[in-house]
């Protein structure tokens, strides 16, 4: 039930729709308390910053079949520049929710009242370690550890908010999107833990509302005067920008509360031009990206400083992403939650299926600053970083004292870059940490034929058969020969089929002796005669107490497929020792398997592949000898000074 008031600020009408403690007065910003039985000015909260948020008061919406209104709306200002928004959620069966929303996420929890007592202290949080026991909760990361200032408010409020205090606070990762914050307030009560989870507007049932059909109406390009040398600057997301690099004079201002820039800093030295245009648009993955800065950073590995390029991307209904260009190598980032990154050492973290090597890592140094940045930026600005890759992916943290965050890049080819933003953009140099390796459909290539060939082979092999054409026993002393001369016999005809092969198989009992064959196919209608010969041979025998064994009584002569016909076979015989008897056992079949030949068109098959496995060797070795981690250079954070 609905209850009436008077503004105590004001005298307004005041209307408070459910049981929250505490309502903004529409007219003079006074937050309005609720007491037993009168109200309390607690003080004016400064006007809300204009944003894209899809998301406006009295909006009605749906969480896992229960419905919702939000009828509260908060800013809070993050030490490092720039707000958030809360919205909060007053549920049907009396719960209240708070819909956090910051660079295009949104996070829904519910105050969890359990096991306040055992809930850690703010001093023993470290951003990246784990939080094993949250009562009711499970186990979480902390992602980030740092304080905030309550601001501007409208509507409903479910908790005191006083308008300029500052609170701590401890933003946690869990498991499958799950989301936490622990709040200290001012450090002299127990913290509050709030247990929810990452959730989209489609979740919420608004999957219509987006931040992108709002911008033109809510927050507009602005321009602005460099306080140094007063080029003109243009801000593309002046709901959310902090810091403004001047690309003209390289000055540093940050943005006042006020919407002025002041002069912070001016940078000296020469300066990196972006080639990414500052304004340009280009569309990636489908999205059209605004390009707001260029940031200009180095690491310094045992003397020598190494750069790299990072451009900051946004979209309203996107939030922020990165593009980053090393050698003029591109990759595109984009932010990963803290609990989907595992340890799988030794040198290893796995992102979800994916495990990944560690490839460098050290002290990154912000060296110069253009255009717009939703944090407080500084030259000099320092982070640990560390890379890890799985080719065209590249998993990055960067970790300070109150933060640890990752970031997965993709690799994107400079061409596919330059072509989004219509730019030429220069070739490669060298390889990339996550450059995918050259050809890499080569080999798969080789193995959809190489099992084509055998699947082929098999086929071939099964449908037309082996066929036996001639088999007959040939007794060397029913020959008649001249002394000395080889025994001569001729066969009865037998037919030949075309594009068939010929197998000869010959064998003989001999021991201790020799036997030499030597035949011919005649086709008897054309005269063809195809050549063909055996040496047969067996010796045994001991010595030293010990059997030995050469030679073989056994031949396969393989022919090529001879035209079709009628054929006779003519065999000269000539044994080691005349006038012993002997027999040759002849066989002759068609459409024998070969499988040597499936073996020789693999071979022929594995030349490319096994070129691109050279290529691809090659090209690892120049990858990781790029690697500092192997050599255990990484650098650390004393290799800082400049």
């Amino acid at each position: 039930m609905s209850v009436q008031a008077m503004c105590p600020g004001c005298g307004a009408e005041i209307v408070f729709t459910t049981a929250a403690p505490l309502r903004v007065c529409d007219h003079c910003r006074s937050v309005v308390a609720r007491r037993d039985r009168d109200l309390e000015n607690l003080g004016k909260v400064v006007d809300l910053v204009a944003s894209q948020s899809p998301l406006e008061l009295w909006l009605k919406g749906a969480w896992r079949g229960a419905s919702f209104t939000l009828v509260g709306h908060a800013q809070l200002a993050h030490p490092q520049g720039g707000v958030w928004d809360e919205w909060y959620a007053a549920f049907d069966d009396g719960r209240w929710g708070w819909l956090a929303e910051a660079q295009g996420k949104f996070y829904l929890t519910f105050e969890s009242g359990e096991g306040a007592s055992e809930l850690p202290g703010f001093a023993a949080l470290e951003p990246g370690r784990l939080v094993a026991s949250m009562p009711g909760a499970g186990a979480f990361l902390v992602a980030e550890k740092s304080s905030a200032e309550r601001r501007g408010a409208a509507g409903e409020i479910p908790y005191r908010f006083r308008p300029g205090e500052r609170f701590a606070f401890a933003d946690l990762s869990g498991e499958d999107g799950a989301f936490a914050t622990l709040d200290y307030g001012d450090g002299s009560l127990l913290p509050t833990l709030y247990v929810g989870r990452e959730v989209t507007l489609a979740e919420l049932g608004w999957a219509e509302r987006a931040p992108a059909e709002r911008a033109a109406v809510s927050v507009k390009a602005e321009r602005m005067a460099c306080p140094e040398c007063d080029g003109a600057l243009e801000l593309h997301a002046p709901d959310q920008t902090q810091r403004v690099g001047c690309p003209y004079c390289g000055t540093l201002s940050e943005v006042t509360p006020e919407g002025k820039l002041s002069k912070l800093r001016l940078l000296h030295g020469p300066r990196v031009k972006p080639v990414l245009p500052l304004g340009g648009k280009g569309t990636l993955r489908g999205v059209e990206w605004t390009v707001l800065a260029h940031l200009h950073k180095g690491t310094r590995v045992e003397g020598e400083w190494y750069y790299w390029d990072e451009y900051l991307l946004y979209k309203a209904s996107e939030g922020f992403r990165w593009l980053v260009a090393a050698n003029r190598h591109w990759s595109f980032a984009e932010p990963v939650p803290l609990a989907e990154v595992k340890d799988d050492p030794p040198g290893h973290v796995r992102w979800r299926d994916q495990r990944m090597k560690l490839f460098q890592g050290g002290m990154a140094h912000v060296k110069q600053v253009v255009g717009e940045c939703y944090w407080k930026v500084e030259l000099g600005e320092k982070t640990l970083t560390a890379d890890y890759v799985a080719p065209p992916l590249m998993l990055s943290s960067e970790r300070n004292a109150s933060e640890v965050q990752w970031s997965l890049g993709t690799y994107m080819p400079a061409q596919e870059v330059g072509k989004a933003f219509g730019v030429p953009l220069e070739a490669p140099v060298d390889v990339a940490p996550n450059q995918p390796a050259p050809h890499p459909g080569v080999l798969r290539a080789w193995a959809i034929f190489a099992a084509l060939a055998a699947v082929l082979t098999l086929v071939v092999f099964n449908t037309r058969g082996t066929r036996t054409v001639l088999e007959q026993r040939v007794m060397l002393g029913e020959l008649e020969a001249p002394a000395g001369a080889p025994s001569v016999w001729f066969s009865e005809p037998f037919p030949l089929a075309s594009g068939r092969n010929v197998e000869v198989q010959l064998d003989a009992p001999l021991s201790n002796t020799w036997t030499y064959v030597a035949g011919d196919f005649v086709n008897e209608a054309t005269g063809l005669v195809q050549e063909f010969d055996a040496s047969l041979e067996e010796y045994h025998g001991y010595e030293d107490g010990e059997s030995w064994h050469e030679g073989d009584s056994d031949r396969q002569v393989y022919l090529s497929a001879l035209p079709s016909g009628q054929y006779t076979l003519r065999l000269e015989i000539q044994a080691e020792q005349a006038g012993v008897p002997l027999y040759v056992h002849l066989r002759v079949r068609q459409g024998v398997p070969r499988w040597a030949h499936l073996l020789l068109l693999l071979l022929g098959l594995s030349i490319v592949p096994l070129f691109v496995l050279w290529r691809r060797h090659a090209f690892e070795k120049r990858r990781w000898e790029q690697s500092d981690a192997a050599a255990g250079s990484m650098a650390s954070a004393s290799d800082d000074d400049e």
